[in-house]
């Protein structure tokens, strides 16, 4: 974000891939890494603040803070790891190019007023 404040037009504007072929698993290894490095450290940061030899005795209300924060990013991180891994699409819809049977008859009551 600062890169961008400070040089707006540095950087062209770049597209996602279209038209690729979604007949098969793909996996973004970069954002994976990413978000699996954030959520394995704040696992580990959780666990080393209760096995450290420095760990406090008594877990105050600002630990237990802490503890709730490091476990709702592991969370954050996990989900957006998930959403790295993309699954191929479904039958129906790369056979026919068009929607389920299921959501056409759907939109055909809502649009006969039935």
């Amino acid at each position: 974000m600062l890169s961008a404040v400070v040089k707006p037009l540095g950087q062209p504007f770049k597209t996602t891939d279209k038209g690729g072929d979604r007949s098969v698993p793909r996996v973004h290894w970069k954002p994976a890494a990413t978000f699996g490095l954030i959520a394995a450290s704040s696992a580990a940061s959780i666990a080393w603040a209760f096995v450290s030899p420095h760990a406090a005795g008594e877990i105050s209300s600002l630990d237990y803070f802490n503890l709730l924060w490091a476990g709702i990013a592991i969370l954050i991180a996990f989900i957006a790891l998930l959403v790295c891994f993309e699954l191929p699409r479904g039958e129906e819809v790369v056979r026919h190019g068009r929607e389920p049977p299921a959501v056409m008859q759907w939109r055909h009551i809502m649009l006969s007023g039935a």
